[in-house]
């Protein structure tokens, strides 16, 4: 099993649609094997992956009550033709209250998922510092870190860096941190802030995934990519290269 947890602590870099497709891509590869968890109040990815539900699919639970452990993972996940879905709760902000009295619920999810039979699990986390991410980040084996073209979005790696040592400062297994440079065209300035991002030291580089309108259209819109497309041929690239990591 392998854990990617898309993460950064700013908001509207395109964690959520990377997690969608990605999740989509690498159900292609791992069909039937694949969940997503949706540890984000906003509910975007749950919104998008609850589009491809199955016939007959029985509503799950949702990922607060398996945090708290009033539920399991097996009872609340709900099967889509796209993997499957852990999906958000609008009472995720109570987990930052309740993690002080239960403190094992840092490391309840990653127990979990080690128990189900999934290949690859991807982890939608929201855009700030907070008991969510450290959840994500305690449960993944690979930290996805995804910038788009704006200065701000890559200011927030060291917090990230520091949610890793925070969780893991007493353990010998740490995730690999990866930066996933995404909506790139072929404007100078794109160019340039892709060349920045090739220095940034000590993390590995993923494969840009292309500027397209269509990408944010349908995502909207709830529908996959075209198979046509280039970012649907970026995103199989990209899950096969997360799957080699």
């Amino acid at each position: 099993m392998r854990v990617y947890a898309i993460v950064n602590s700013k908001g509207g870099v395109a964690k959520s649609t990377n997690a969608a497709h990605l999740l989509a891509a690498l159900n292609r590869r791992y069909p039937g094997e694949v969940l997503a968890v949706d540890i984000d109040e906003q509910a975007t990815l749950s919104s998008y992956v609850e589009a491809f539900v199955e016939d007959g699919a029985v509503p799950g639970g949702d990922v607060f009550r398996v945090l708290t452990g009033e539920a399991t993972l097996e009872s609340s996940v709900l099967k889509t033709s796209i993997g499957d879905l852990l999906r958000a709760s609008p009472l995720i902000p109570e987990l930052q209250l309740r993690f002080p009295r239960d403190p094992k619920m840092l490391t309840r999810l990653r127990r979990s998922l080690e128990k189900s039979h999934y290949r690859a699990v991807v982890i939608d986390t929201p855009g700030r510092l907070n008991i969510e991410m450290l959840i994500a980040v305690a449960s993944a084996d690979v930290i996805i870190f995804p910038v788009i073209p704006s200065d701000y979005s890559v200011e927030t790696l060291g917090s990230v860096r520091e949610a890793i040592q925070r969780c893991y400062e007493d353990e010998d297994r740490k995730p690999r941190l990866v930066v996933l440079p995404s909506a790139f065209g072929t404007r100078q300035n794109h160019r340039s802030m892709l060349d920045e991002i090739q220095s940034i030291p000590g993390a590995k580089i993923l494969t840009a995934i292309p500027l397209d309108e269509n990408v944010k259209i349908r995502t909207e819109a709830r529908l996959p990519l075209d198979p046509k497309s280039k970012p649907h041929a970026a995103f199989d690239a990209l899950a096969a290269e997360v799957s080699a990591l």
